[in-house]
Parts: C-alpha cells; sequence; structure tokens
C-alpha cells in the first residue's frame, strides 16, 4: 500500500509540474527577449505590380511610407509611386541608375554608373544631374567611377559608395574658404601616407567641409606646407591632401565663399570595390565590398575600420540597426550579422557559389528582415535572421534590392522591370 501510494504521489507531482510549466509558458515569462511579437498574419502576401512598361532592370528601390516610394533602373529609369500606381519621372539622362535613397518625401539621390549622381528637392517632379566632386578651392573634378550605392541619411547629408575602394560624401550645407590660416602649434595629420605625421609650424589651405549652420568645421580637406613646399604626387602633381579636423578655428561669415552642395571624396584607399554604404546616424555607418571587406566609421566619416568578417566572398549589402546590429549579404548564399558594432561576424545563412548570390538586405526593427537574391526568391527572417526562410519564391527574374517600411509592408524590384509588393 505504501508503495502504491507513493508511485501516486509521484504522479499527482509530475501532473502538477507540467501544469506549472504550461502555465510558466502561456503567461511569457519565459519568452527570449528578441522573439518578434506575434502578428496576425506571418505569412505575407505578394503580388506582382505594374512599373516600367520598357521591361528595364530596376537596380534600387526607396520607400519613405506607403504613398513614396522610388525604384531606379537601366535607361535613365526612375519610377515613383504614390500610394496606388508607378509613375515615370523624368531623370533627364539615359544612363544606368543603380541605387536610390530618399531621406523623407522631397528629398532623394541616386547614383549611377561613369561617375554620374542625380539629386532632387521635390519629390522627383525635378532632378538635376552631376558627375563632379567638389575640391573647392582647386575646383571640381570628374569622378572616374562607376557608383554603386547611395544611403542618404538626412536632407543634407548621404553616403555613396564606388569602384577602386572610394566613398564619397554627399553635402548641401557645407561651403568653402579662401583664406590661408597658419598654424604655430604642432598639428597631428590623419590619413597620413607618405610623409611623418606632425608638422612644427604649417600653412594649411582650408579646402572642405564647414557647417553653414552653426559656422563650425565638420572636416577639412588641408594642403600641407612645410618650409613653403608643398609635397607634390610626381604622378598627378597634386599635392597631398589630408584630411584635419580642429575645433579652435573660429570661423566667420566674412571667411565664407559660395554654398557648395555635391559630392566630396572621403576615402580612396580601401582597397576594394565597395558595393554598400548605411549609416545609422551621423556619426556610424558601415560599408561593404568585395573579398568580404567590411568597415565601420565611428567619427561621421573621417576615419574607417576594417572588421574581421569570417569570408572572401563579395558582399554586397548592409543593413545597420543600431549601435550593436547589422546584417550583411552577399555571394554564395552569404548572411552575415554582428550583435557587437561590427567586431564579430557570425554567419547566420550560407550556402555555395552554385545556390544563389544575395544583393539586398533590409530590417524594420532588428527583428523582422528580409534579403533578396539572383535566383528571385526573397527569405525573411521573424527572429533577428536565427531562422531564415523563402518568403517569395517561384519567381523566375532576378531581384535585385528591396525596402520594407514596417513588418507588414514592402516592395522588391529586379530585372525586366519587376516589382512585388508585399503586405499582410
Amino acid at each position: 500500500m505504501k508503495n502504491s501510494a507513493s508511485t501516486k504521489n509521484v504522479k499527482l507531482l509530475i501532473l502538477f509540474t507540467v501544469a506549472i510549466l504550461i502555465l510558466f509558458a502561456i503567461s511569457g515569462c519565459g519568452d527570449d527577449p528578441v522573439s518578434p511579437p506575434p502578428i496576425s498574419n506571418p505569412n505575407l502576401t505578394w503580388t506582382a505590380e505594374d512599373g516600367d512598361s520598357n521591361t528595364n532592370i530596376l537596380h534600387g528601390v526607396s520607400f519613405v511610407d506607403v504613398n513614396n516610394g522610388w525604384a531606379v533602373g537601366d535607361y535613365g529609369t526612375i519610377l515613383h509611386y504614390d500610394g496606388t500606381n508607378w509613375n515615370t519621372q523624368n531623370s533627364g539622362t539615359n544612363v544606368s541608375l543603380r541605387s536610390v535613397s530618399f531621406a523623407d518625401a522631397s528629398n532623394g539621390i541616386a547614383v549611377a554608373v561613369d561617375g554620374y549622381y542625380l539629386t532632387t528637392t521635390d519629390g522627383g517632379t525635378n532632378w538635376s544631374i552631376d558627375s563632379q566632386y567638389i575640391v573647392c578651392l582647386n575646383g571640381k573634378r570628374r569622378i572616374p567611377f562607376d557608383f554603386n550605392s547611395v544611403n542618404l541619411f538626412n536632407s543634407t547629408t548621404g553616403w555613396a559608395t564606388a569602384n577602386e575602394g572610394t566613398l564619397y560624401k554627399f553635402v548641401t550645407d557645407s561651403v568653402c574658404l579662401d583664406s590661408f590660416i597658419n598654424y604655430d602649434t604642432t598639428v597631428t595629420v590623419i590619413n597620413e601616407t607618405a610623409y611623418d605625421t606632425t608638422f612644427d609650424t604649417i600653412l594649411t589651405n582650408i579646402d572642405t567641409l564647414y557647417d553653414t549652420t552653426n559656422y563650425f568645421p565638420d572636416s577639412m580637406i588641408i594642403v600641407v606646407s612645410y618650409d613653403t613646399t608643398l609635397f607634390y604626387d610626381t604622378t598627378l602633381t597634386n599635392p597631398y591632401v589630408y584630411m584635419y579636423d580642429d575645433s579652435s578655428i573660429t570661423i566667420t561669415d566674412t571667411t565664407v565663399t559660395t554654398q557648395q552642395t555635391g559630392m566630396y571624396l572621403m576615402t580612396d584607399n580601401l582597397f576594394s570595390k565597395m558595393w554598400d554604404v548605411d549609416f545609422l546616424n551621423s556619426s556610424f555607418g558601415m560599408a561593404v565590398g568585395s573579398l568580404g571587406l567590411i568597415v565601420t566609421t565611428k567619427d561621421g566619416g573621417k576615419t574607417w575600420t576594417k572588421q574581421e568578417s569570417g569570408t572572401a566572398v563579395i558582399l554586397r549589402s548592409v543593413k545597420v540597426d543600431s549601435p550593436n546590429k547589422a546584417w550583411a549579404v552577399g555571394h554564395n548564399g552569404t548572411i552575415l550579422m554582428t550583435s557587437d558594432g561590427g567586431k564579430n561576424w557570425t554567419k547566420q545563412l550560407e550556402g555555395s557559389s552554385l545556390t544563389t548570390h544575395f544583393v539586398g538586405v533590409d530590417f524594420t526593427n532588428g527583428i523582422y528582415g528580409w534579403a533578396v537574391n539572383t535566383n528571385g526568391n526573397v527569405y525573411r527572417t521573424l527572429d533577428g535572421g536565427k531562422n531564415w526562410e523563402i518568403d517569395l519564391a517561384g519567381n523566375s527574374r532576378a531581384l535585385n534590392d528591396v525596402s520594407f517600411i514596417n513588418s507588414e509592408t514592402g516592395w522588391v524590384v529586379g530585372f525586366d522591370g519587376t516589382i512585388f509588393k508585399a503586405e499582410e
């Protein structure tokens, strides 16, 4: 009888424990803090939309809300989505547009091959085209490389990647100074390439960039002069140019020349084709490129630090979600994730050269994410990338870019004028 009673008590204890565990699970007390909140329909509906009647390849897409989105592609194609339909905008060019980014419903920029870039301040009703970067006192110079991507952080500041390891900064609130300033103190030069980094007494020529709102230099390009002799590049016969910051310089209206709007070359020594760039704020950003290259900046692009990605594949797209979280995608089915600001990268997905190449990625809140590939598939994660699954399949046309405005609404674009919209 004792054994029977003991057995009965054990069974009751097990049932009680199971009941407690069920109640604990239902209450959500043990939920993983990064688990996504439930959505009413985890399976989005993808619908093909009519866009480019000429079926040109669409390379980039950017949405700011449900009523304002843009797609760009070959032969100067620019399409605007008004909440219902896609309408063609006049770009004024036939060059292949490779990427587009809008900061709001009015201000946007598109970049193209051959160093061309287009800007608008009225939502694309009018576009201006340029192909030069600003060197202020030395005039403008032609951009010699194809652009690959652009990220317009706000209405006045953006970043663009190009071939040959180059990164350009786009600004609208900068001016040039037309005066010489003497420094009598030791100056440390950033990005020194050929000579000692300190100079006792130098003559510097302020060249760029400077905030017209606060009259405070964001950063400057100086031409170093030592013993009244310029250091010249014997190949290009141009002075060596360096970046330098000095908050002690007083800027007044009398030193300001005409306001400058355009591209400034920020670095050309990343030793790899740069494919994409994304900034979280005015200070923190990441860029990715060939040979698994990932670089980060914490000072608004003045200096860049190479990170160990753990791969040598071409990385085509990057999305920065927070100072810690970011994702990078690329060839051979590669999806990488960092949770410590780029110091360490983890492979969340990896295929082979015969599977697919991911070329675009977007996240809405650090949990819901999408990646598009050259097989025409859209992959989605609902848990920050722990698990990826195909969300759109059966599309035979390669996809090039993706843009989501929230966890339930987004668009992808690709070959032959392909546009798909996802919604719950």
